[in-house]
């Protein structure tokens, strides 16, 4: 009962609001009024020394969202006075009021690292004027990372209630939730992945189709989009670097299409095919009416959850103006495609200038035909190989004919007379043997008849 009767008689400092254990925010915050410079650093004094009045043992760390941080501000100057130390963070991202996912790990982290060390360690958060719809972004981020709140949109809807509703207006001319619900969702989800954040893909915008135009004029008037994308250029990625202007589609010209917003049931499907950006990280798409300068919508996402490169938005799930949500049609869709940039960086090696795969099939066949004995000598003196043979004289290898027999003895000369066998060994050449006779020799003559001496 003592307990209870503690939790329930504790009391909030004053110029504080809990948000929940451990985690105050200034009042200010939360107000619409604003006060003079010296009337605030009586207001910030006093809310210090109530809350070490409170929690005197306490060390407190102190988080303030600004618009330009590379300069002192006055909540730094006030609380160094009580021993605070305060780490600024920026107001938004490229007009949205949220963070890219890896400031946002890195606050989460930290935050959770030191409530964790003990329940005397408090968490304050301030904001500067018009920071209030990433404050509030960013508390819901906080209660889903340390799992005391699981549902997105709950959590979102129970932190923008303890302000004013004009307050989300005054700052945001655009809707921001549905966007902050996708970042929160990249929260609460990442114990279904084993790394957090995952890798950011390099990607490259291809297209983005739209169903169903919207009217913003209302009368149903000829609709000029034209597409903004901001991020990170992949080949120059600095995670301290503000996003730039990546893309954006002609204002004037012939390449600017004109499309007519449809009152039938029937679905139009615009295309936007001329995009080819390349993206990574954190990306902010917008997407303009060039007749009325009136921003039509907005989706930020970041690229690391692209799953089957394609992003599906419907009409609640993209960024508009506060009052023309209704002129959107219920069948309202944003899809836009994407690619990986490797594929389109990556090269061709079939279109390399070189030998033709033919070459090396004639290679093949001349080594298949070269005998063992044809390779270099290991002393250097070259070998002489065969000429190849040509196609024609490829035939089975067979092995070589016996050699002929030898040949039959030479039949005896005639008989003749002792005189004259000189004389017929010098006229007479041997008689070859018919079976070593070619065709290309001529026969031999026949031989002379014999001469016979006369006497005298």
């Amino acid at each position: 009962m003592d307990l209870l009767r503690k939790l329930f008689n504790r009391k909030t400092p004053d110029g504080l609001h809990e948000i929940c254990d451990q985690v105050f925010v200034f009042g200010s915050c939360l107000s619409t009024d604003s006060l003079e410079e010296e009337k605030y650093k009586t207001y910030l004094t006093g809310a210090v020394n109530q809350l070490q009045e409170h929690f005197p043992d306490a060390s407190s760390l102190v988080f303030n969202f600004r618009d330009v941080v590379d300069t002192r501000s006055v909540v730094a100057d006030v609380l160094s006075e009580h021993g605070l130390s305060v780490m600024d963070y920026p107001r938004h991202y490229q007009g949205c009021s949220l963070l890219p996912v890896k400031v946002m790990k890195k606050f989460l982290c930290y935050c959770d690292s030191w409530l964790s060390l003990g329940p005397s360690e408090l968490i304050l958060l301030h904001c500067e004027r018009g920071a209030w719809p990433l404050l509030a972004f960013m508390l819901a981020a906080l209660l889903i990372y340390r799992k005391q709140y699981s549902d997105e949109y709950k959590t979102l809807d129970m932190i923008c209630k303890k302000a004013p509703v004009e307050l989300m207006h005054l700052f945001s001319p655009l809707n921001p939730i549905p966007s902050q619900l996708r970042y929160l969702q990249y929260v609460s989800r990442r114990t279904m992945v084993s790394e957090w954040p995952p890798t950011e893909r390099a990607l490259t915008v291809d297209c983005v189709m739209l169903r169903c135009l919207p009217d913003v004029s209302g009368q149903g008037s000829f609709l000029r989009p034209v597409f903004r994308v901001y991020g990170q250029d992949p080949l120059f990625v600095d995670d301290d670097k503000k996003p730039e202007l990546l893309y954006s589609s002609a204002k004037k010209g012939k390449h600017l299409k004109i499309y007519k917003q449809l009152f039938s049931n029937k679905v139009e499907l615009v295309k936007i095919d001329d995009i080819k950006c390349h993206v990574q990280g954190d990306i902010v798409i917008e997407c303009l009416s060039n007749d009325m300068e009136v921003m039509m919508f907005r989706a930020v996402f970041n690229t690391a959850f692209i799953r089957s490169n394609i992003l599906t938005l419907n009409r609640d799930e993209v960024d508009t103006l506060w009052d023309i949500k209704e002129q959107f049609p219920k069948g309202f869709g944003v899809e836009i495609l994407f690619s990986d940039m490797d594929d389109d960086s990556s090269v061709d090696l079939t279109e390399k200038v070189g030998l033709p795969v033919e070459a090396f099939s004639n290679v093949h066949e001349f080594f298949n035909q070269v005998a063992p004995n044809d390779v270099p000598s290991p002393l250097g003196q070259p070998v002489r190989s065969p000429p190849p043979v040509s196609k024609s004289d490829k035939t089975t290898a067979l092995p070589p004919p016996p050699p002929p027999p030898p040949p039959p003895p030479p039949p005896p000369p005639p008989p003749m007379q002792h005189s004259d066998q000189k004389t017929a060994s010098r006229v007479f050449p041997p008689i070859p043997h018919p079976e070593l006779a070619t065709a290309a020799s001529p026969p031999p003559p026949p031989p002379p008849p014999p001469v016979h001496n006369k006497s005298p």
